[in-house]
């Protein structure tokens, strides 16, 4: 392709314009390799949670661990360690009325969640819905 050019000013011209879509395509990569790429679950879908990962709520959602990610001898905050001290955790209990299965933590907006341990997780949203919105993104992992 053979360009003519008559002034000067024009190659600056073409110039700036093949540097801005330069800049541009090369901002949208590194914008997308930057973003760790995953699978937003839906609510209730369960997922993995790798130890060490910090995820952070988009909007606000109820976390649901399984009691057995405490240990014998662990306390929740040493396995469970939300962003926000004020943090609401609840449990749920088994049908035998004794036992516990189930962690819950609800995260506010903008409330982060760290686990130190793996574990499936599950989500669900207080008002029950079950859209495709993103509710949780990965802020740090640890790989």
């Amino acid at each position: 392709m053979t360009v003519s050019v008559q002034n000067p000013s024009e190659i600056v011209v073409i110039g700036v314009m093949i540097f801005i879509g330069m800049m541009h395509h090369l901002w949208r990569q590194r914008s997308a390799s930057s973003t760790p790429i995953a699978d937003q679950p839906s609510p209730n879908e369960p997922f993995l949670w790798p130890s060490g990962t910090t995820l952070e709520a988009l909007n606000e959602v109820i976390v649901v661990l399984p009691w057995t990610i405490l240990g014998p001898t662990e306390g929740v905050g040493s396995v469970i360690q939300p962003s926000n001290p004020n943090a609401k955790i609840g449990f749920d209990l088994c049908a035998d009325g004794k036992t516990y299965q189930s962690i819950l933590i609800l995260l506010a907006t903008g409330d982060r969640l760290t686990l130190s341990k793996t574990s499936t997780a599950t989500f669900r949203t207080e008002d029950g819905a079950l859209g495709r919105e993103i509710y949780l993104k990965v802020v740090s992992d640890t790989k």
